[in-house]
């Protein structure tokens, strides 16, 4: 289907005209591709760097001893386990929100802060922040996993002789 050119998809019957790889190299030549490339690679490096850092927090602290480590763990993990579609409507509807119903805008109204539950938190302005939180939001939980499973596997004695 991508070789083709579509005309009159709202007819019965559409007119499909082979066109090769010019709709790739529209897509290439296009500035909002490129610049959707920059921003995906941005998302990824900061959101990597912040990820990992609360993932190996969290790791830490589960490591430590902290009671209801399960329940913890299993919290933390929630966010791999929800389809990446549910989780991009629940934060573009519910946390971001700039209707009545919206829970930054709720909890900011509540705390007296104005100036925070008034931002468009999906507007062109905060678009990157706001999809840097959902990439951490979903990422953190699968790093965090991984090193506390490698961290447990470390014996106490190392840990003590460390001390």
């Amino acid at each position: 289907m991508s070789f083709y050119q579509v005309k009159g998809i709202a007819d019965g019957m559409s007119l499909w005209e082979y066109v090769g790889f010019s709709n790739y190299t529209n897509l290439i030549g296009s500035q909002l591709f490129r610049q959707s490339l920059i921003n995906i690679f941005k998302i990824w490096f900061i959101g990597g760097i912040i990820a990992i850092f609360f993932a190996t927090l969290f790791a830490v602290i589960l490591t430590s001893g902290v009671r209801f480590k399960a329940f913890w763990r299993s919290l933390i993990y929630l966010p791999n386990t929800i389809s990446a579609v549910a989780i991009a409507t629940m934060w573009t509807q519910y946390v971001y929100s700039n209707q009545d119903f919206g829970l930054l805008k709720s909890l900011f109204g509540a705390l007296g802060i104005r100036a925070l539950a008034d931002i468009q938190w999906t507007g062109p302005r905060f678009i990157f922040t706001s999809m840097l939180i959902a990439f951490c939001f979903g990422s953190v939980g699968y790093f965090m996993l991984i090193l506390l499973a490698g961290m447990e596997r470390i014996p106490k004695e190392l840990y003590e002789f460390s001390r």
